[in-house]
């Protein structure tokens, strides 16, 4: 996962939030969750994170919770 790719699902994420009344009935909604979770897995798995990096894997931590 690339960080471009991490950055579109995140736009996906919040698209879909401001879109739908429930987004989680919206049909792409499961492929950008797992988009989600890969790039949690990514980031994870660094050891370092840019301040960037950081507030997007927040991002993502939280976008995940709900």
């Amino acid at each position: 996962m690339d960080e471009a790719s991490i950055q579109a699902a995140i736009r996906a994420h919040r698209r879909l939030k401001r879109v739908y009344r429930h987004p989680e009935r919206a049909p792409e909604w499961p492929e950008v969750m797992a988009d989600l979770a890969d790039a949690e897995t990514f980031y994870a798995g660094l050891g370092e994170l840019t301040p960037d990096q950081a507030l997007d894997y927040r991002r993502i931590r939280a976008a995940l919770k709900r």
